[in-house]
């Protein structure tokens, strides 16, 4: 019944068919509270060496130790500064570009703690002169809002200060979700020429393309997940019209039935995270330097190992 349900989600969402914050920048206005799909991490699987080590994992194993099967769909918009701002799927939008990603993942959500504080640069100062403050705090009015950075990292690497304390320097430490398991994914990077234009969807973003309201590419990947079949079934045309959306929902079922094979290779894989408050590309990208680091550890809920 789960299977079912998350198929019908995916057929809806490949188609078309809280929390609140005062606003402190144009990013952080528009970002936070959301989905953020991210490219795929290895992990650390508790009970083996670094992602496996080399040790088979079997598909009903693994796939027993994924609660959650879920199709979740994130959006990414480019202002004309190049700003970023992430947000859930929009059923249409102004002329920009977009990137649009749907997710189908069976998965697991586990954490990571790390330390953040914000900085900016107040109008008429000199660049270098940068100012902090604490993520969750208001930007003074005179702050440049296309100045706000983020810096990130762990609990344990945050400067210390004898006179000042962590929070006084800015700092705030936040325990990210983190999303872990297998799938799907379909990407569509678009840049729409109109004033309103459907992109809820991959259908309706192949017929805005075929009469010229957007143009882009789009790219079909799987998460964790490989094998003859796997790759036999991926479609190898990246131009954005009506027929190559359609051939990507196609493939994707496909690819979604051989999941159960035993012939198909999986491996978990950090595939996005829920990104707990507001913020732009430079958060996003200091949260992903730290995964990138050292693989996250990976505690499967059944508590046992799930290499034979």
């Amino acid at each position: 019944m789960k299977l079912f349900f998350a198929t019908v989600m995916l057929g809806v969402l490949l188609c078309g068919c809280a929390f609140s914050t005062q606003p402190r920048s144009i990013a952080e206005k528009q970002s936070g509270y959301t989905y953020v799909p991210i490219d795929p991490f290895p992990v650390k699987i508790a009970g083996t060496n670094l992602n496996g080590g080399g040790v088979d994992i079997s598909v009903s194993n693994l796939l027993n130790s994924l609660p959650d099967n879920a199709v979740r769909i994130g959006t990414e918009t480019y202002d004309i500064n190049g700003n970023v701002s992430y947000g859930p799927a929009r059923a249409s939008a102004s002329a920009g570009h977009y990137k649009i990603t749907v997710d189908y993942v069976n998965s697991d959500t586990s954490n990571i703690k790390l330390a953040i504080r914000k900085t900016f640069v107040l109008a008429g100062a000199d660049s270098s002169a940068r100012k902090t403050s604490r993520p969750s705090a208001m930007l003074p009015p005179n702050a440049l809002p296309h100045s706000v950075e983020y810096e990130v990292v762990k609990p344990t690497e945050v400067p210390t200060n004898s006179d000042f304390s962590a929070a006084d320097l800015g700092w705030e430490v936040y325990s990210i979700p983190l999303y872990i398991g297998i799938g799907l994914r379909v990407t569509a990077d678009v840049w729409t020429s109109s004033g309103k234009v459907d992109i809820g969807g991959l259908g309706p973003i192949g017929a805005a393309a075929e009469v010229n309201q957007l143009r882009g590419s789009m790219v079909v990947q799987t998460l964790g997940v490989n094998g003859k079949s796997i790759s036999a079934a991926l479609p190898i045309q990246s131009e954005l019209n009506r027929t190559t959306a359609q051939n990507a929902i196609v493939s994707v079922g496909a690819i979604k039935a051989l999941l159960y094979s035993p012939e198909t290779i999986v491996m978990p894989r950090i595939v996005g995270m829920y990104l707990p408050l507001g913020g732009d590309k430079s958060l996003v990208n200091g949260i992903i330097s730290q995964l990138a680091r050292e693989p996250v550890l990976w505690v499967a809920p059944t508590g046992r190992r799930i290499a034979e």
